[in-house]
């Protein structure tokens, strides 16, 4: 957690628009959409994890 910290402190020196500010957009979009899939998947194909 320290290191997050870190690393975001060091982040703030950016300017906006910077071409890293695109990279984490773009990573905390393709993150989001993952989980929902994620979870989506879960939801569809829970049953056949059962034991029947």
């Amino acid at each position: 957690m320290k290191n997050n910290k870190n690393y975001l402190n060091k982040y703030k020196i950016f300017p906006k628009n910077h071409p890293i500010d695109m990279f984490v957009e773009s990573f905390d979009e393709l993150a989001k959409n993952w989980s929902a899939a994620l979870k989506e998947f879960e939801t569809i194909y829970s049953d056949s994890k059962k034991v029947y």
